[in-house]
């Protein structure tokens, strides 16, 4: 089983080993971006929204300026590029209303073109949260995420005879549908584990093309009201085949903030995953 883990705080890493990626990623305020880019090759960042403010550390607008990196930018869109090896920097940029995060990095490999995208709109009206968070989540390790996966996985049999093991768990069936450009993603199954305020969600994808289908395995998400969730810990292959159908296993726990995020697994979730 392969197993990918995240922060809570849901970072979002381009892999520097992929050479002159050119990627999808849905935007969130909640997690960090890092972007590889590079000395000899710009990269061109697009947004859907405009560009409202822009926040630096280390970039300059003009090459023959200090900075550690050259920036230019439009409307709705940015290019970027290295000035020297090694050179790292940040950027906040605020978009329609809200403050994203991005962290540059020089690389050999860079990005040459990344497109933001809106949150994809759900097959149902999106559900609200049941109430405000007000206590902390508690505190789970990786292992302890892996193991309330497991049982989510299992839980027919627990259920049947280790009933003990899930007596918090509520589940709900809404094989609702988030439509992406190559790919399908159903629900079929959210279970909550309540006392440790943790969502277990299994999704098919269905490839709609003749054509493998890809995706970023470690950047699954939910979107439910207004709030996104990024995952704690996934069992995802990053691959679904030509015409065919892949399972995914993902687990979300607390809120990033580090709140209990006291969602039922009965709202209207929207799946967020990155294609490729």
């Amino acid at each position: 089983m392969k197993i990918l883990l995240a922060s809570l705080l849901g970072a979002a890493r381009l892999a520097a080993a992929d050479p002159l990626l050119v990627t999808n990623l849905w935007l969130n305020d909640q997690a960090v971006v890092e972007l590889p880019i590079g000395q000899h090759r710009v990269t061109t960042v697009s947004f859907p929204h405009p560009i409202e403010s822009l926040d630096g550390a280390n970039v300059t607008a003009d090459g023959r300026a200090a900075g550690a990196f050259q920036i230019a930018h439009s409307q709705s869109s940015l290019a970027l590029r290295a000035l020297s090896p090694g050179a790292t920097a940040n950027l906040n940029i605020r978009l329609a209303g809200r403050t994203h995060a991005f962290l540059l990095t020089e690389s050999k490999s860079p990005v040459l073109a990344v497109t933001f995208l809106p949150a994809p709109s759900p097959a149902t009206v999106a559900g609200r949260p049941d109430e405000t968070p007000e206590a902390d989540a508690p505190r789970l390790t990786p292992e302890q995420w892996i193991g309330l996966l497991d049982r989510a996985r299992n839980y027919a049999a627990l259920r049947q005879h280790h009933p003990a093991l899930v007596s918090d768990v509520t589940i709900a069936r809404p094989r609702s549908i988030t439509d992406y450009p190559a790919f399908t993603a159903r629900l079929d199954e959210v279970l909550r584990f309540d006392r440790a305020d943790a969502l277990a969600f299994r999704v098919t994808l269905r490839s709609k093309t003749g054509r493998e289908a890809r995706y970023r395995a470690g950047s699954w998400a939910v979107r439910v009201g207004s709030r996104v969730l990024p995952q704690a810990v996934a069992d995802a292959s990053g691959v679904i085949p030509a015409r065919g159908e892949s399972t995914v296993w993902f687990l979300i726990q607390g809120s990033p903030d580090g709140r209990r995020n006291l969602i039922s697994p009965r709202n209207d979730f929207v799946l967020l995953v990155n294609p490729l």
